[in-house]
């Protein structure tokens, strides 16, 4: 009896030993987590200030100090690598966590935690770029009035970026995984529901690469063009969804002008010194720079022209919209406003007005397309 009784004091006796272990070497992880993470110990150092100063202009210089040491910490941790961080996080969990649920739920904190450090990043680079826009306008813009324009495009600019970001696939796939967390208990169905949001990311991903490499500025105009038509069926709201295709194609129409003029410029120039270097009577060298001259002009030509086609098919959809609206206001019954927006449809893809259709129109259909230009 006296042996079961001490092999069972011995067995209590491990169990707790490794318990003790278990719960300090999670305790250490959280220490350490709570040391490396800046903005955890900023907040306990400013606490530490609000309980031990009572005086408020010593609790003031306390703060202070908190503050200092907490950029000193938040510029060491910027140097560090986030994906290093991410797999010295991944690791860790391999480490403290034995049951398969827990280790993945800790993996998934490393995976927000990583794409939280990467969103910081890409705010400050957005910062610092939006900076340097603005002390770009400062200098090569002497003008005011240009000066204030070229520092309105920066803020749209960087407005944009930060839309494009909200729309990140990998925000999008955090939310999934959270959503299967909350909804699906049971442990099969959370991880089918998890894969979906993997597949469903993965397919995102490959998308937009996709579309970064074939989309031209004029492509993507008139999908955002099409898809105003499809998605917004008050004119009002779409011509709204419209014009910000137009500013958004304008910016990149700018973007891609400078680009493109600063592109012919050095080409231009290059294509002069290999006529300087290469021809050495001078009438064939004038006759080689005449060439460059002439393919400099011509693309030059060709950069205007695309721009008056894109200016064409604006004051189309104008005219379009125009007609759509005064549809709405002169026709009251439904069926006849339906068939008067299908009209302004037909007549805007043809881009022209023939005659016998518009013999075959109503006398009220007709003076609306005669009102705004069809």
């Amino acid at each position: 009896m006296a042996i079961k009784t001490s092999k069972l004091c011995f067995l209590l006796f491990l169990v707790s030993l490794i318990l003790v272990s278990a719960t300090l070497s999670l305790a250490e992880g959280d220490i350490e987590e709570n040391q490396r993470d800046p903005q955890r110990r900023y907040h306990q150092c400013q606490r530490r200030c609000r309980q031990e100063e009572r005086d408020p202009r010593r609790q003031q210089q306390c703060q202070r100090r908190c503050e200092e040491r907490y950029v000193e910490l938040d510029e060491e941790d910027n140097q560090r690598d986030p994906r290093g961080r991410y797999q010295e996080c991944q690791r860790r969990c391999e480490q403290l966590e034995r049951d398969p649920r827990q280790q993945q739920q800790c993996r998934r904190r490393c995976e927000e935690r990583y794409v939280e450090l990467e969103e910081e990043d890409n705010q400050r680079d957005r910062r610092r770029r939006y900076q340097e826009c603005q002390r770009r306008c400062e200098q090569q813009e002497r003008d005011p009035r240009r000066q204030q324009q070229c520092q309105r495009r920066c803020e749209d600019r960087g407005r944009n970026e930060e839309e494009d970001n909200q729309r990140d696939p990998r925000r999008e796939y955090q939310r999934c995984q959270r959503r299967c967390e909350q909804q699906e208990r049971d442990p099969r169905q959370q991880e089918r529901c998890e894969r979906r949001c993997e597949e469903r990311f993965e397919e995102r991903r490959w998308d937009d690469e996709d579309d970064n490499q074939r989309r031209d500025p004029r492509r993507e105009y008139h999908r955002c063009q099409r898809r105003c038509e499809q998605q917004e069926r008050d004119p009002r709201q779409q011509e709204r969804c419209e014009r910000r295709c137009e500013e958004r194609f304008e910016e990149r129409r700018w973007d891609d002008e400078e680009d493109n003029q600063r592109n012919c410029r050095r080409e231009h120039q290059r294509c002069q010194r290999r006529c300087e270097q290469q021809e050495r009577d001078p009438r064939q060298q004038e006759r080689c720079e005449r060439r460059c001259d002439e393919r400099f002009e011509e693309r030059r030509r060709d950069g205007e022209e695309d721009n008056d086609e894109v200016d064409n098919q604006r004051d189309r959809r104008r005219r379009y919209r125009e007609c759509q609206r005064r549809c709405q206001e002169q026709e009251r019954d439904p069926r006849q406003q339906q068939q008067c927006q299908r009209r302004c449809r037909e007549q805007s893809r043809r881009g022209r007005v023939e005659g016998t259709e518009l013999m075959n129109t109503s006398p009220r259909l007709n003076s609306i397309l005669d009102f705004v230009g069809f």
